[in-house]
């Protein structure tokens, strides 16, 4: 059998609910929230340091569009990507060592 012609379905080591119980017990969280939660820390980490339109931000942070990236970062962060990263001009943010993405407080 080809490797790359295998679904990933087809190929289970735990079933799918023991690995979300496994993720949730590691995380607290539920796999797609904790995989929300992580990209958009590694999103404030980019708008932080570096200049990089918020499209590439989008595509680098597995969300796409900067459309759906200023969805999810007005939803969970309570701001847009460019309002947070003029917040955080030159200072790296507390949440980023926080295991939650924070709303900025300025």
């Amino acid at each position: 059998m080809d490797p790359n012609k295998v679904k990933g379905s087809q190929v289970q080591i735990v079933s799918e609910r023991t690995l979300r119980r496994r993720i949730h017990a590691l995380t607290g969280s539920s796999p797609m929230r904790y995989l929300l939660d992580q990209r958009l820390r590694r999103a404030q980490e980019l708008l932080e340091t570096i200049d990089l339109p918020v499209d590439t931000v989008a595509r680098r942070t597995a969300f796409g569009t900067g459309e759906r990236l200023r969805a999810h970062f007005r939803t969970e962060l309570g701001s847009t990507p460019t309002a947070y990263r003029g917040s955080f001009r030159g200072h790296r943010s507390a949440a980023l060592r926080d295991e939650r993405p924070r709303r900025s407080t300025a």
